[in-house]
């Protein structure tokens, strides 16, 4: 079949911060969210809503900050109706306790590559996650869900513009995503 001909597919992709722990018990991180707001116990039943919400049920799912992987993969993939439905792919932030992750519907996707991009000089920069789908309906359509978690707040636009300038480099250069 002509990839040109084929019928453009939509799927929901859902991207959130989870904010890991490190950082939710940080007062200058979120200095005006109440102590019992931040707490994973509490966070989690969120989650559990919303994946569990049909409004917001997803095909792909994109998390920044993550230190529970576990937790967060098995709420996605055990509720009743997405049984084993979905795979993952995570990547650790270099020397921190969370990292980026994303979890797709294995039925509707197979993960051809994922490349994780550094975004900085030192050794603990932020980076991107890059994951190169193949359609399973349409194994001519081939698409890329790029995640990431700039540095934060305004002061750094400068560093962020930079960051964004290497992602950007990166991606035009990198072998895998050319192929």
């Amino acid at each position: 079949m002509d990839p040109s001909l084929q019928p453009m597919m939509t799927y929901k992709i859902l991207f959130w911060n989870v904010l890991c722990d490190q950082y939710s018990y940080d007062w200058k991180t979120a200095p005006k969210i109440e102590l019992k707001y931040k707490v994973w116990e509490y966070r989690s039943k969120l989650f559990q809503s919303l994946f569990n919400d049909k409004k917001t049920s997803s095909d792909i799912y994109c998390f920044v900050e993550v230190d529970k992987q576990y937790e967060l993969f098995d709420m996605i993939n055990n509720k009743n109706e997405n049984k084993n439905l979905f795979d993952v792919v995570y990547f650790p932030r270099p020397n921190t306790p969370f990292g980026i992750m994303c979890v797709y519907n294995k039925y509707k996707f197979k993960l051809i590559s994922s490349v994780k991009f550094l975004l900085g000089e030192n050794i603990n920069q932020n980076f991107a996650l890059c994951a190169i789908f193949q359609e399973k309906m349409y194994p001519f359509s081939y698409f890329a869900v790029l995640a990431t978690h700039l540095t934060a707040w305004d002061k750094n636009e400068k560093i962020r513009i930079k960051q964004v300038n290497n992602l950007i480099y990166c991606i035009k250069n990198d072998i895998t995503i050319k192929q």
